[in-house]
């Protein structure tokens, strides 16, 4: 009687047996270690995070993998589906990348699930040959899904509508950081400068940027809070679109510090004065946008630095500029010398303007004034001669 008791109770402890209970059976498919292709985070343990609401792709490396072999996901230390609060989930058959049958990949659409999972593995898609793999303990060999927030939710845009958007964003960026340094560039006082003397249409595109030039702080408001919102959106959008905060923050980086600032700050550093006249509609739009906040700053801005005065030249600096531009501004050397002495005329002395008396050219009383005489005065350069008797020093006359 105890013989056959013990007979009809053997298939219950095998099926125990094969449930994971114990260690895998020779032969059969072994999980030694894994990760997924695009890790999200991790846990302090090193235990793998991913998302629920997205589909996910794990790398597999053990033993003895077959394109049969199925995975599970179980919640207990056991692959048993009828134990006591137990999940059990198939996540598929493997897909085997290496002839020795030691690494495969699977693709699982989106969990719905949360929670701390172990791994079972069967040679079928039976679960009552699953066997778990490690002892529950080891990291490594765990998985965890969390809560994906709002990616598992449908997007709110399709596709093609979210690049055009990102588009939009990109180049609204590289707008807003072309324009904060084009027309901070150019104070009120070089923009007087140019509605002055510059050509007929350096004067209109000054005029245009003068309206708003002229509030400083609050056109640099605008423009700096248009830049934060256009890229913080940008990253939001990317994130969207990617399915990834690490993929997001890389492309909204690379995307925004060259498309964003190295491209246009370059160019409007350069063509400053036409760029900013042709998008003064768009500088209009957003100065009443953000007019609620903008304003406000900027006129504690102006309490705290007070008004901006532009840039303001002396005498020398003037100078300075003509010697600093002189290759360009194409104004003659006679010229320069012309408006260089007029400069410096108010700090001029007569002693400044003498001529050392061994240097003068002079005319002796008993000179003839024959042909070669008068060529030697043409010659000097000189305007009024002195006229000397027996020596220099004695000075009895002049020509005019």
């Amino acid at each position: 009687y105890l013989l056959c008791l013990l007979g009809g109770l053997l298939p219950f402890a095998r099926v125990s047996y094969a449930a994971g209970s114990g260690p895998s059976v020779p032969g059969s498919p072994s999980l030694v270690v894994y990760r997924p292709k695009f890790v999200e985070r991790s846990t302090q343990d090193g235990a793998f995070v991913i998302s629920t609401g997205q589909e996910a792709e794990l790398l597999l490396y053990g033993e003895n993998f077959t394109n049969e072999t199925t995975l599970w996901l179980t919640n207990k230390l056991s692959c048993f589906e009828g134990e006591p609060g137990g999940e059990l989930h198939s996540l598929g058959q493997l897909h085997v990348s290496s002839e020795d049958g030691k690494r495969a990949k699977i693709t699982f659409p989106a969990l719905n699930i949360l929670g701390e999972y172990h791994f079972c593995l069967s040679d079928i898609e039976a679960s009552q040959s699953a066997v778990l793999q490690g002892n529950g303990e080891d990291p490594t060999l765990k998985l965890v899904i969390a809560d994906g927030g709002s990616s598992s939710e449908s997007p709110l845009l399709p596709l093609p509508a979210n690049i055009v958007l990102l588009l939009v964003l990109i180049l609204l960026s590289g707008t807003f950081s072309g324009l904060n340094l084009g027309l901070m560039s150019l104070d009120p006082t070089t923009l007087k400068l140019v509605m002055e003397s510059g050509s007929g249409r350096q004067k209109i595109y000054a005029k245009l940027i003068y309206r708003v030039r002229r509030y400083g702080n609050y056109l640099l408001c605008t423009l700096l809070l248009g830049n934060v919102l256009v890229n913080n959106t940008l990253t939001i959008l990317l994130d969207s679109v990617l399915g990834s905060g690490l993929y997001a923050v890389i492309a909204s980086t690379v995307a925004i510090v060259i498309f964003g600032e190295i491209v246009p700050q370059a160019i409007c550093s350069r063509h400053a004065l036409t760029i900013g006249a042709y998008t003064i509609w768009l500088t209009y739009i957003f100065m009443a946008l953000t007019f609620p906040l903008s304003f406000p700053i900027s006129l504690i801005l102006h309490f705290i630095l007070g008004k901006e005065i532009g840039a303001v030249y002396t005498r020398n600096e003037l100078l300075g500029l003509l010697k600093v531009t002189e290759d360009h501004h194409g104004i003659g050397k006679d010229e320069v010398q012309i408006i260089s002495g007029a400069l410096k005329f108010k700090e001029k002395t007569a002693e400044d303007v003498m001529t050392n008396f061994e240097y003068v050219y002079c005319l002796d009383i008993q000179s003839v004034l024959d042909f070669r005489t008068i060529r030697e005065i043409y010659d000097s350069g000189f305007s009024r001669i002195p006229v000397y008797e027996e020596t220099k020093s004695n000075i009895v006359a002049g020509v005019v």
